[in-house]
């Protein structure tokens, strides 16, 4: 890691993360400016890519919300709307329920409940069941009076909604790839999904590239604490480690 002062060329960027890397890692500023560049070219929408990193944003298992907040503002100043965004929530929110679905199939089979058939859910096209369909057989026979309304709060699907599913599949398919869900069955089934609604090859692995990106969310944090702990006393902080 370089420790020289940073590039004199101009910041691009005014986060305080960003301004901690270029102040301690010019070098790395230098990369991640490249990088940027480069998601330049990406063919699927701006609005798109910044619907997609509020939906992994705010996936449970990663929630970031300083991360979500800044995306939002980016989706809407690219013309996404209010509703647009709530609705990559909802996708987001019900793509969560990866353990609750395996978790009820599996206590079907170790009891030998047979499960629904699938038709019997009110709800059987809803994007949430067709990633995790045992929400709607184990689930729905085990759970036949909560699970409803779960289904009902979280994918609100009297709603008529605004996102095509062209784009609702690819933020579906980014999010399941993404680090904080990394389900390769889901993806597979979410894939199949973008398939068979005639989207691009290029498009899915575009989307899927864009969900992955939370792994720089380690220099996101990062930076800053290093700045911060650079700046301790080592007396007052000292965990009696000798070097």
């Amino acid at each position: 890691m370089s420790t020289s002062s940073p590039s004199s060329q101009p910041r691009r960027f005014s986060r305080r993360w960003v301004e901690c890397v270029a102040d301690i890692d010019p070098d790395r500023y230098e990369r991640m400016v490249r990088m940027t560049e480069a998601r330049r070219t990406l063919k699927i929408s701006p609005r798109l890519q910044e619907l997609i990193y509020v939906a992994v944003d705010l996936q449970v298992a990663h929630l970031y919300p300083d991360g979500a907040e800044v995306h939002i503002v980016a989706a809407i100043d690219r013309g996404a709307t209010v509703v647009e965004v709530v609705e990559a929530m909802e996708i987001s929110a019900g793509l969560t329920y990866r353990s609750l679905s395996t978790s009820l199939a599996i206590v079907a089979s170790t009891y030998g409940v047979t499960a629904a058939d699938a038709a019997t859910t009110d709800h059987q096209d809803l994007d949430l069941l067709r990633i995790w369909p045992d929400l709607g057989t184990a689930g729905e026979r085990l759970l036949p009076e909560v699970l409803p309304s779960l289904i009902a709060y979280v994918s609100a699907p009297d709603r008529e909604k605004t996102l095509s599913d062209e784009w609702r599949a690819l933020i579906t398919v980014a999010v399941l790839a993404s680090p904080a869900i990394s389900d390769d069955a889901a993806v597979g089934r979410a894939t199949a999904w973008c398939r068979e609604l005639g989207i691009e090859v290029e498009d899915v692995a575009q989307a899927i590239f864009c969900g992955s990106l939370i792994g720089t969310h380690s220099f996101t944090r990062g930076y800053p604490s290093l700045v911060a702990a650079s700046r301790l006393d080592r007396d007052r902080y000292s965990l009696g480690i000798v070097d």
